[in-house]
């Protein structure tokens, strides 16, 4: 992963430090490892949020109009 200055990266780690100041990390790959992450900010959203919500994954394919099919994930999360 490469840091640019994009306005989600710079986010990200403004974040990681305090998700690391506040937060066991161990478990958060994105904090310990964000270049094995391909999007660190879904990662660390999902780890934060398993201990509120159980968190579904369903692949999707979303057809457009010139034959292209999009395969995608949706995320569903539930209260627990």
């Amino acid at each position: 992963m490469s840091f640019s200055s994009t306005p989600k990266t710079f986010v990200s780690i403004s974040c990681f430090m305090l998700i690391k100041k506040y937060y066991s990390f161990n478990n958060i790959k994105a904090v310990g490892e964000p270049e094995k992450i391909k999007r660190t900010w879904l990662s660390i959203i999902k780890q934060l949020c398993k201990v509120r919500y159980k968190i579904t994954r369903k692949y999707h394919r979303i057809y457009k109009d010139d034959g292209i099919v999009i395969i995608t994930i949706l995320n569903h999360f539930k209260d627990i």
